[in-house]
């Protein structure tokens, strides 16, 4: 008897979560038309939001639905240790420093001192133009999480600099942080804009004399504001120039594949109501489908009572 009334209870369970997953889905399907609708109506590429703790990208477009994510990690095995190695480097005590001169003709880099030495041999220190002779685009996705670490965002963001695919779309970031650079009141100290990016520059060794360039200067390179809210919006236009898709739906698809739990729901109903209507027109219980032209009033296999059954 407990075991009958449990198989009931199970069963009504089931339908109570079938019906609300069904009721989602319908509103699921109805909210994707919509935005297809919405789309459609107002052409514009690309218009998403960060989802899951800004790592990935909803990328709505105007036929369709996408979600990107960072490039994979590199398959080769060289190349995966290679990263690794950088990453420890870099979480151990990377520091980003800069090496340029007082004049606006002058040169100016990003440095990055001894910790990477392990990745790229026996450096004591990198500037910015031997760094990318080595850097190529396999440590994209290492640097693209390490961004999320605000300790190491700065540094992340100059070696996401370096690599070649940043290269391609450039504009220039170095020159634009060298011609932005104006000394403050105290001496010594620096300020300036690298790729969206305010920083401070420190001196912390004596000025040497580089004839009409100025002063050569070298000194360590922080954000200016750290409490600001600039990290999200350069986090964001990193994932925009270097994220891939991960999956795409044309609308329609998306719109389909909401049906499917309402399609089988009405399918269950549907097949159901035709076997309990031929069961009844065969004097047949619609329970269990058991014989009752000679007990028309109760069912002797389930107990049923057609009168409390409607078709």
């Amino acid at each position: 008897m407990r075991e009958g009334l449990y198989g009931e209870s199970m069963k009504r369970v089931a339908r109570y979560i079938l019906n609300a997953l069904t009721v989602l889905s319908l509103l699921v399907c109805v909210a994707v038309c919509v935005l297809w609708w919405a789309r459609v109506e107002r052409r514009r590429v690309g218009n998403g939001c960060f989802v899951f703790g800004g790592r990935y990208t909803l990328s709505l477009a105007s036929d369709r639905a996408a979600v990107l994510g960072p490039p994979p990690w590199p398959s080769d095995p060289a190349l995966r240790k290679r990263v690794r190695d950088m990453a420890e480097a870099v979480r151990a005590n990377g520091t980003l420093r800069y090496h340029g001169t007082t004049a606006g003709m002058g040169y100016g880099d990003p440095d990055f001192a001894a910790p990477l030495t392990p990745w790229l041999g026996s450096f004591t220190m990198l500037d910015g133009a031997a760094l990318y002779d080595s850097l190529d685009d396999a440590p994209i996705p290492m640097l693209l999480a390490a961004l999320e670490d605000d300790r190491l965002f700065l540094l992340a963001h100059a070696l996401l600099n370096l690599t070649h695919a940043a290269e391609k779309v450039s504009d220039y970031r170095v020159y634009q942080l060298k011609f932005s650079m104006k000394e403050t009141n105290v001496d010594g100290k620096w300020t300036g804009v690298y790729d969206g990016v305010r920083v401070r520059i420190t001196e912390d060794r004596p000025r040497g004399n580089f004839s009409s360039w100025g002063a050569e200067i070298r000194g360590v390179m922080t954000m200016a504001n750290p409490a600001s809210g600039e990290r999200a919006q350069v986090r964001r236009l990193w994932h925009e120039r270097f994220d891939v898709p991960r999956w795409t739906a044309r609308y329609w698809q998306v719109a389909l594949a909401t049906l499917v739990v309402p399609a089988a729901q009405f399918m269950t109903a549907l097949t159901g109501w035709l076997r309990r209507r031929k069961r009844r027109a065969g004097g047949r219980c619609l329970m269990c489908g058991y014989d009752l032209r000679a007990t028309p009033d109760r069912c002797p296999e389930c107990g049923t009572i057609p009168e409390n059954l409607k078709v």
